[in-house]
């Protein structure tokens, strides 16, 4: 039974395809089905469905709605949760995945180690190394105009990615939010733990 993703902190995961998200969940024995969630659902971006509660397999649904790096995002967060679950972690309810919930998955450690997958998988260690370089060195978290000036430039050059053309000006303080939270948490780890 495979229960970790060969290159995790180690390269960089650019995919953001869904067929190409699909491959990688295939392994895990999760199953990725992807499509907009309609009106009234913009801001659920996801959510996983275990086996327990699942027909047969588990489910990573995800919301296309959202733009190619929101998709993939969400799916890293999504696999994290499919990982606890098969490592042990009891899902007795489907948590749902919103854009701008970030007090809630801090304060959920089920949602914080679903984050840190992420970032994990978008940001390895030595992307880390190079986000925050140019970020002193203390006890303090990075000043959050640098850290996004660098995360935003080491996204374009591992995806092709350019924020401004690519996300619509209404969301795109969303996905910055999202962004700087990610980002915080990515120079946590880096910064206390090593990893």
């Amino acid at each position: 039974m495979e229960l970790h993703v060969p290159g995790l902190n180690r390269k960089p995961f650019p995919e953001t395809r869904v067929d190409a998200l699909r491959a990688l969940a295939k392994p895990l024995r999760a199953i990725v089905k992807a499509a907009p969630f309609g009106t009234g659902l913009d801001n659920l971006r996801g959510f996983y469905v275990p086996a327990p509660l699942a027909r047969k397999h588990p489910v990573i649904f995800l919301n296309t709605a959202h733009d190619r790096i929101a998709v993939a995002s969400t799916f890293w967060h999504e696999l994290g949760h499919h990982l606890m679950a098969r490592l042990g972690e009891k899902v007795k309810s489907i948590k749902l995945s919103y854009r701008d919930d970030f007090s809630a998955r801090m304060s959920d450690p089920s949602e914080l180690i679903a984050d840190v997958m992420v970032v994990l998988a978008v940001y390895p260690k030595a992307a880390a190394r190079q986000i925050f370089s140019s970020c002193p060195n203390t006890d303090r978290s990075p000043d959050a105009y640098e850290m996004v000036v660098n995360i935003r430039r080491y996204v374009s050059e591992v995806s092709d990615f350019e924020f401004e053309k690519e996300f619509p000006k209404p969301d795109s303080l969303h996905y910055l939010a999202s962004m700087i939270h990610l980002g915080k948490l990515r120079w946590a780890l880096l910064a206390e733990y090593g990893i």
